[in-house]
């Protein structure tokens, strides 16, 4: 473990989301971004993929801070991009079907909310637990412009750190 613990939280995320072998996401196309942006700011090895991002400033009144520990929050944005338009004009796997790999594409924001939530993070001593705040389910202009699925979530890691003192 480092001293940095938002980079931590971020890294860690990225190693379970591969750890919980999400159908259709290749390893490599699990990403850590410095923000969240869309898909053409993003280049994936393979479609889908899924960029891990700070999200917002971090939260200092947290209860539980005490005269030697911070109780510090850390927002933690999960993206899961697909390709839904690649044949948009022919109606099969574009955006006249409302089906193709929906039942896939919920399961993984299922599994990493069912994952993170109330749970602590390998790997990052300092995090309590974490709080899995569902965010877009699908950015339905995005998906209508570019035939592109984006659904995201906020992971929320609780921790308590040490301050610096003299």
């Amino acid at each position: 473990m480092s001293d940095v613990t938002f980079y931590d939280c971020l890294e860690a995320t990225k190693r379970e989301i591969v750890n919980l072998n999400l159908p259709l996401i290749a390893p490599s196309s699990v990403i850590v971004h410095k923000a969240l942006t869309d898909h053409e700011e993003t280049i994936f090895p393979a479609m889908p993929g899924v960029i891990v991002a700070p999200i917002g400033p971090e939260i200092m009144d947290v209860p539980g801070s005490t005269n030697q520990t911070n109780a510090i929050a850390y927002p933690v944005g999960v993206a899961f991009f697909a390709n839904d338009g690649e044949s948009r004009n022919e109606g099969r796997h574009g955006l006249n079907d409302q089906t193709h790999e929906f039942r896939e594409r919920m399961r993984w924001r299922g599994n990493v909310i069912k994952r993170f939530h109330m749970q602590r993070l390998p790997g990052v001593d300092n995090v309590q637990t974490c709080l899995a705040r569902p965010n877009t389910v699908l950015d339905v202009a995005q998906w209508r412009k570019r035939g592109i699925w984006i659904s995201a979530i906020t992971l929320e890691f609780h921790a308590r750190e040490n301050r610096i003192t003299n």
